[in-house]
Formats: structure tokens, sequence, C-alpha cells
């Protein structure tokens, strides 16, 4: 028995030996740190590689649909319209597929979508609900990053997805807008728009229109266009134009309904102002009969001037303006009055209209109910008229020789409506109107001519 039990015992020594040492090795304690950092490791490799390759791809469908958008918008074409009816016109959401298809996201292909429509609301500052918006979104996989528990915004049959989107919207072809609109409400054959070697005047970005007829001589004023319900004769650069157009609506009659009530009681004897500063508000500066500021006015605020059977008056060689960061509205409106004027007798105007609100980019407004005192006519080079915004003056004849420029502290943009319209050839247009969304302005339109379309969001 001994004999046997000596090995054994030899054995256990050695097998406990070898036991006690193992907690004292260091050479493999770093596998254990390896497998307890495996997890985020693995984790931290996902979010580099998953969630770097969802922003390209988000980026690359940004630019699709972007490409799309703007095609989509340009085409137009809608299965509403009778003039789509063509095979060989797309309708605008197959456009918008095709471009998107060229960058590689192709609709029901590799978990992809590409949606088009037409009746998205247009951001600020327009109003519409007419523009066209293209969203593409594709499900990705996700895998490395579900070791950390994520697991995407979408479930798929082949387990969890991040959805990925980039949507795009652009403005619809907008039709060409009138610089210059004289109503003629003699119809086609009144002399709606007449002007005589009106070489230096520019209004490159926009048309002129006339429900009657138009005719420059010696020069014109270098529109883009040059529509009238009449006869036309060179108004616009290169002859572009129409003749026997329908009758051009008038857009801003409507705005008549938020003229303030009368508060004058009656009482109309006109005032004189001394004081060349004045600050308006939203609650109307209100002068009944008529205002003379006699060493001119700087308008600060923003807000609405109206005047009551009478005119706004400003002597030569002095100014209207308004401060850097203010905005201002003259309503003239009745009643009406044996011998009395309702105009802007200024020489020199400098001011910028609202760019939001009831009076948004307007400007100057007449009443449309006045029909007498409404003509206005300046000789010599006169007026200069440094107005941002909308001159309404819908039963005005209005003759002018001056000058016709942006406000000093407003955007580029202006639109004057009269009845008629006649100048000589000291007449000077040099607005457009590359700003009239931001001026807060929707200018009169014209019924055939569109503009490109645009990005906007």
């Amino acid at each position: 028995m001994g004999g046997v039990c000596k090995p054994l015992q030899g054995a256990s020594r050695r097998l406990l030996a070898r036991l006690s040492g193992f907690g004292s090795e260091r050479r493999g304690s770093v596998s254990p740190m390896l497998t307890l950092m495996i997890i985020p490791l693995v984790g931290m490799l996902g979010m580099a590689t998953e969630a770097s390759s969802w922003f390209f791809a988000q980026r690359s469908m940004q630019a699709a649909a972007d490409a799309a958008v703007l095609a989509a918008a340009t085409n137009g074409c809608d299965a509403t319209q009778a003039t789509c009816v063509d095979a060989k016109t797309p309708y605008y959401n197959v456009e918008a597929g095709s471009v998107a298809s060229r960058f590689g996201f192709v609709n029901g292909s590799a978990n992809t979508t590409v949606t088009a429509i037409n009746t998205a609301q247009c951001p600020a500052p327009l109003t519409e609900a007419n523009c066209y918006r293209v969203t593409i979104s594709r499900l990705m996989p996700v895998n490395l990053t579900r070791i950390v528990g994520f697991q995407g915004n979408y479930t798929t049959d082949a387990g969890p997805a991040q959805r990925v989107v980039a949507s795009a919207v652009a403005s619809p072809r907008q039709r060409g807008s009138y610089c210059l609109l004289a109503l003629a409400a003699g119809g086609a054959g009144v002399e709606g728009i007449r002007c005589n070697g009106c070489n230096a005047a520019n209004m490159a970005g926009c048309r002129v229109g006339t429900n009657g007829t138009a005719r420059c001589n010696g020069g014109n004023l270098n529109a883009a266009g040059s529509d009238a319900g009449g006869n036309r004769s060179d108004c616009a650069a290169g002859g572009a134009g129409t003749t026997g157009v329908a009758p051009i609506p008038d857009p801003y009659k409507i705005l008549a309904a938020k003229i303030p009530p009368d508060t004058c009681e009656g009482k109309y004897a006109g005032v004189t102002v001394t004081a060349t500063t004045l600050t308006v508000s939203a609650t109307p500066t209100t002068y009944c009969g008529g205002v003379t500021f006699s060493n001119g006015v700087t308008i600060s605020g923003n807000g609405v001037i109206v005047v009551r059977r009478g005119s706004l008056t400003v002597p030569g060689g002095r100014t209207l303006k308004t401060a850097a960061g203010s905005h201002l509205t003259i309503i003239f409106s009745g009643p009406h009055a044996n011998n009395v004027t309702h105009n802007l007798n200024v020489d020199t105007a400098d001011f910028a209209a609202p760019t939001s609100g009831d009076w948004s980019g307007v400007a100057v407004y007449q009443d449309p109910a006045l029909t007498s005192g409404v003509d206005y006519t300046v000789s010599g080079n006169r007026p200069t008229w440094n107005i941002t915004g909308l001159v309404y003056m819908p039963n005005a004849s209005l003759n002018i020789g001056g000058i016709v420029n942006k406000a000093s502290n407003g955007h580029n943009c202006f639109a004057l409506v009269v009845d008629t319209f006649r100048s000589n050839g000291t007449t000077t247009f040099l607005e457009q109107q590359t700003e009239c969304p931001q001026a807060g302005l929707k200018p009169p339109t014209a019924a055939d001519y569109v503009t490109r379309t645009a990005l906007v969001q």
C-alpha cells in the first residue's frame, strides 16, 4: 500500500504547485481585458463605418433630390392638364424619377423610394401651396451598431434598418412680372403707355403691360417684354412682346378693404408740420385734409400714414424718407371734394414699404374709389422716386420725366400701377424686381410668360 500512495502524493503536490502559481501569472492578463472591451470597440467601429455611410448616402440623395425637383418644376406638366396628353411629354413626377435614377436612386429598387408632389407648401416669403417637393428615402441595414443596442428607425424582413431621407422644394415656374401696368380703363383703343425717347430707362428685369395701346418712340423702356390689349410699338428691348392680350386684371383693388376707417369726423382742414422727424406704428397716423412737411421729414418705425381728402406735400429741395430699418405705407383716401387732389407731391422720396402685414410691399396706395383729383403731372426731370414697393394709382393719368430707383434702405423691387402712363426722354427707370420676395411684394404678373424655376428649400 505504501508503495502505491507515494507516486500519487507526488503528482498531487505538483498539481497544487501549478494551480497556486496560476493566480500570480501576468502573461495572459490581456486576454480577459480584451474580452471585456470587444463590445464597445465593435460598437465604436460600427458608428464610425455605418453612420458615416448613412451620412454620405444622405448627401448623395440630397444632390439627387435637388436636381430632380428642379427638373420637375421646370417640366410642370401634370396629368390633370389637357396640354400634357402628348406621350412625348412626361409628367413632372416621371421627370423627377428619371433624374433621380441618374444618381442611382430608382423608386422601388434597393429599398429606395422616390416621390414627387406639386402641392407642397412654399416656404416664406412665398405663401402658396403650389411648390414642388421631391423626397428620396432609402432603408440601410443596421449591423455593427446593433451590438451597442442601436436598432435603427425602421424594421424590415431582413432585420433593423435606418431610414435615410433627403428632400428638396422648388418654386413653380413663375409668371413674368410687370414693373409698369397701365390699366387703361377705356379699353384697347386707349393709349395706356406712351414714352417719347425713353432710352434712359432700364426695365430689363420685368415687363410693361397695358389693357390699351403701348407706344414708345425714339427709344424704349428696355423692358423684358411689352404686352398690350391694343397695338404695341417697341416699348421692350428687341421689340419683344404681344398685342391683343387678354385684359390684365387689377390685382390690388382688393386691398381697399384694409384702408383704416375715417376718423376725421367731417373735419378736413389740413395741417402743416414743421418737425423733421415722425414716428409711425401699427396704429395709423391720419391727416385730415392733407399734410405739408415744410422742412422735409424722416420717418422712423413701421406703420401707415393715411391722408384723407388731401395730398402729402414736401416742398422742393426737401425729402421724404424712411430711416434705416423703418418702413412706410402712404394711403390716400376720400371723401371726394372739388379741387382737392390725392397725391404724393414730393420731388424727392426715399422710402421702403413694409415687408409683412396688411400692407406688405405697398409704398403708396390711392383708394380705387377715388375717381377725381388723382391725376399727377410733373414737369421737367422730376420727381426722384427712390421707392421700394408698389405705387398704386389705378385711376390716375401719370405724366412724369424723373428718376425711379430703389430706396436707399430698401430692396430692389418696384411696381407702378396707373390708369395711363406718359413720359418723355428724361425718364430713368433703374428698377428691376430681383428682390421682391424680400421686399414683401407680389408684383402684377403677365398671363402667358413664365420665368425660370428656383430651388427654395
